[in-house]
């Protein structure tokens, strides 16, 4: 068991994420989540009411279901019976998703002679 907050009255004090993302991936494991979903970690935001922002791909594919999975399981696990948990789901975006790689005039060069062989 993990102490992540000290007690109900006050959990302002966290403890090491490490331990917190062992958690998460080691519940994740038991249950598919979306079939391109991949939670890659999770870090804490504010501490009143403690907030679990999950990073990774495609989370929004992630549905109720699976968020009241990780709400429930989080609760057992840290023992957070009668704090209201918060969830922050961030998606990764890809800054080249929309560019064209333009190739220069030595690398079509090479191209045009590696394919003639």
């Amino acid at each position: 068991m993990i102490n992540l907050f000290f007690s109900k009255s006050e959990y302002s004090e966290t403890a090491d994420l490490v331990s917190l993302n062992a958690v998460v991936t080691s519940g994740s494991r038991g249950r598919p989540t979306y079939k391109y979903a991949i939670i890659k970690f999770v870090s804490l935001g504010n501490s009143s009411p403690p907030t679990f922002i999950f990073h990774g791909n495609k989370l929004e594919g992630i549905n109720k279901n699976y968020e009241k999975f990780l709400e429930n399981f989080l609760r057992k696990k840290l023992k957070l019976q009668g704090i209201p948990i918060k969830f922050v789901l961030k998606t990764n975006v890809n800054p080249f998703k929309d560019k064209k790689n333009q190739l220069t005039k030595r690398q079509y060069a090479k191209r045009k002679r590696v394919r003639s062989h």
